[in-house]
């Protein structure tokens, strides 16, 4: 079982669903589709920071920190909130590009767990 946080995915899932106040099954297939949705948005993402078309970066990350903050899923939600801050000038490009690395390694990694 992958590790989230220093959590084991099952701990942060209880403690998720508790948190939420919703039953674990529930909790855990509403995490599941958020981070298969996320996997879909983190493909476009890339495209638009490698095109650094900023309108696309600040509506695909909007959607990431939105889902993830629902979800407690801060290693997708603080990224993506800092990236839509910054998606509002092209001078931000480097670390907006540093940013979609860190969520990108949080679907592959710390969510693995929860996309299957």
């Amino acid at each position: 079982m992958s590790d989230i946080g220093g959590s084991s995915l099952e701990d942060f899932i209880q403690a998720a669903s508790t948190r939420l106040q919703l039953p674990r099954a529930i909790y855990l297939r509403i995490a599941k589709m958020a981070v298969l949705e996320g996997q879909k948005d983190m493909a476009e993402l890339e495209q638009a920071v490698a095109g650094e078309d900023l309108k696309q970066i600040q509506a695909i990350s909007h959607r990431l920190k939105g889902a993830a903050a629902n979800l407690g899923l801060d290693m997708v939600a603080l990224p993506a909130t800092e990236m839509n801050n910054l998606s509002k000038g092209p001078e931000n490009m480097a670390r907006i590009k540093e940013l979609s690395a860190q969520i990108k390694q949080a679907f592959e990694v710390d969510l693995k767990g929860l996309s299957g």
